[in-house]
């Protein structure tokens, strides 16, 4: 067996990272002067969101074990603790501006970003550009 095989074969053997879909179920209708963005009216894309998810896990070698569709309700503290039981260590985002309604819709999210990096989950922002 030549160099190159053995080194496909023995990582195609090897288990795949898990990772963990987080899509935003929601969309900005109205920008208050007062507090965080108000979202009601339910995203109509989420199969963009998850092919986007899907197309980054696929490009890394990742294996998707399963996605969450969050909306105005604010992530559980459970979140988490689910990923780190389940031995996920990749969370992927659906890009930047997904990342960046949730920032500004839920108060929490500071401390779901430390909860979820101390229980050791990396958090990925996908792009179409696959960088």
């Amino acid at each position: 067996m030549a160099d190159s095989e053995h080194r496909e074969a023995v990582a195609a053997a090897e288990p795949r990272l898990r990772a963990w879909g987080w899509v935003f179920g929601a969309r900005e209708i109205d920008d208050t002067d007062t507090g965080p963005p108000v979202y009601t009216d339910f995203e109509k894309d989420w199969d963009g969101q998850l092919g986007l998810i899907q197309a980054w896990v696929t490009k890394r070698g990742y294996q998707l074990s399963g996605h969450e569709i969050w909306s105005i309700r604010q992530p559980a503290n459970a979140l988490a603790a689910f990923l780190s039981q389940q031995r996920i260590p990749v969370l992927v985002i659906p890009g930047r501006a997904i990342r960046d309604r949730m920032r500004a819709t839920w108060e929490c999210w500071p401390q779901v970003v430390t909860d979820v990096t101390a229980a050791g989950v990396r958090i990925e922002i996908a792009e179409h550009d696959g960088s």
